[in-house]
């Protein structure tokens, strides 16, 4: 693949990777798109591979301050570049692919820790684009978010700006929802008008239900499915409201989280808080669902409902998307306003954030400003991403 090919080239074939707070798999998409036209794609493959189970917990343990060491860290670096690309040679296979064929792949990397307000804002995304490179020979962009906390910004969420692309001047105005591991939003203005779009994490997404769900079976699950349990479970209001006195619930726009406030750690605090108010496991489940469901409401009413800001369709997407439970809670909190799903829409809901990926590499391969710095705080637009060459490069 060379430059020259990609711009004279009328089809694109673009390869987006994610790997998520949730750590229960590496999803890639295989996308297509018509050259220097960013703004429609076609969803060509989607495959998930599993997180190897001694790889996810290798990596829980180098995303906390207290189990984490450098050589962990470095590697687990190189040892995720090497699986990102034995699933890549994988798709290829199995779509009849070669290498050469794919123009570029966009690897979000795996975020072991985000620390946007610190004295030194940083932020850190393993998986070496490097081996991904030299095993597939294909040009990798990666390393998104430190660009825009380098201009200013939170690093997060970087998923904005193809929503402004893909869904930006329909002439609604539209919320689109992410329930992953953490939760994250994006209020697109039926203008169309970038400047205007609002975008911020929103706290818990699927990671601390799925936590609980792992230390109440001893990890014999590790989600509840279709959230059965907690539709089984009452919801208690108290711990509930306890759990809404967050810190990271109070702040302004912009803000970003992860694992740092919503990981284990916290889970097992209220799980033995919930233990002193008598609470049965399923009670625990269907708090801490309505929890995330609260959350999203909530931040949609602050920074987007308060500001005067109207709402026509509230659109989720990601795992939870697939749990009926939160979905029922999310509506009920959002009341009037409609919540679909990304799948009613004839999109591949957990494709969203692999999908996104792909076209994020896309712009910033040809040079196009892909932060939205009314999301992230950032000063100024910026070109997120870094290059690694493949095989052939100019």
């Amino acid at each position: 693949m060379t430059k020259e090919k990609m711009l004279t080239g009328r089809k694109v074939k673009l390869l987006g990777i994610m790997s998520g707070t949730s750590l229960d798999g590496i999803d890639i998409a295989l996308v297509e798109m018509e050259e220097n036209n960013f703004q429609e794609y076609e969803l060509k493959a989607f495959y998930s591979f599993p997180m190897p189970e001694g790889l996810g917990k290798k990596i829980l343990k180098a995303s906390s301050p207290e189990t984490g060491d450098v050589s962990l860290i470095c590697e687990l670096n190189f040892a995720l570049g090497h699986l990102y690309a034995e699933c890549v040679r994988t798709l290829l296979e199995k779509e009849g692919l070669k290498p050469e064929e794919i123009d570029l792949i966009g690897c979000h990397g795996q975020t072991i820790y985000h620390l946007p307000r610190h004295e030194v804002p940083s932020t850190l995304q393993i998986g070496e684009a490097g081996v991904l490179t030299e095993k597939t020979g294909i040009t990798t962009i990666s390393n998104f978010r430190s660009r825009d906390i380098a201009a200013g910004g939170e690093g997060a969420p970087i998923v904005p700006f193809v929503d402004h692309l893909l869904f930006g001047g329909s002439g609604k105005n539209i919320v689109l929802q992410n329930i992953g591991g953490i939760g994250n939003f994006t209020y697109l203005p039926a203008s169309g008008d970038l400047e205007r779009v609002i975008a911020t994490d929103t706290g818990p997404g699927n990671m601390m239900i799925d936590t609980a769900v792992k230390i109440l079976t001893e990890g014999r699950d590790t989600f509840d499915s279709d959230g059965k349990r907690a539709a089984k479970g009452r919801v208690n209001q108290d711990l509930l409201q306890e759990m809404m006195t967050h810190p990271f619930l109070q702040r302004n726009v912009p803000k970003s989280t992860g694992r740092e406030d919503f990981g284990q750690p916290l889970v097992e605090k209220h799980l033995d808080r919930s233990r002193e108010l008598g609470l049965g496991d399923d009670d625990f489940l269907a708090t801490l669902t309505a929890f995330t469901a609260r959350s999203i409401a909530q931040t949609c009413r602050k920074f987007v409902l308060e500001r005067d800001l109207m709402v026509d369709e509230f659109i989720v997407s990601g795992g939870g998307s697939f749990n009926p439970t939160l979905m029922a809670m999310l509506q009920r909190e959002l009341g009037e306003i409609p919540c679909r799903s990304y799948q009613e829409l004839g999109h591949n809901s957990e494709a969203k954030e692999a999908v996104a990926m792909a076209i994020l590499a896309y712009c910033s391969f040809e040079k196009v400003a892909n932060n939205v710095p009314g999301a992230t705080g950032a000063k100024s637009r910026v070109i997120m991403g870094d290059i690694t060459p493949g095989r052939v490069w100019p």
